[in-house]
This record gives C-alpha cells, structure tokens and sequence, in this order.
C-alpha cells in the first residue's frame, strides 16, 4: 500500500496540532505562575497566537482530509 501525499501531509499537521497543543498547555500554566501584570501581559499574547495556530492548523486538517 502506498502512501499519498495527503496522507504525508494529514500525518504532519497531526503531528504539528500535538505540538502546538503541548506548548499552549506550558503556555497557559507560566501564564498561571506569572508573578507580575508585564509577565501575565506577554503570555495572554503568546496564548493568542497559539490559539490562532491552532486554529489554521485544523483548518488545513480538514482540507486535506476532504482531499481523501
């Protein structure tokens, strides 16, 4: 059985989403120990930005397993 290059992709965007998931969890709990409003400030945006990731990156699993 061969593998297509949907399913390459399919598989790395996973893989990426895991990722993303993983450092928004580290995120959110230095966010939680942040001990000054600059601190807390910085982290609320890294927070943002990761949730917008993540938000592209299940955009583009759900294109390509439309593609399958």
């Amino acid at each position: 059985m061969s593998t297509s290059s949907t399913d390459v992709d399919l598989a790395a965007e996973r893989a990426h989403l895991r990722e993303l998931e993983h450092v928004l969890d580290l995120a959110e709990g230095a966010y939680s120990r942040a001990t000054s409003a600059a601190a807390r400030d910085t982290m609320e945006r890294r927070i943002d930005k990761l949730g917008l990731d993540i938000e592209a990156v299940h955009a583009r699993i759900a294109a390509a397993e439309s593609r399958l």
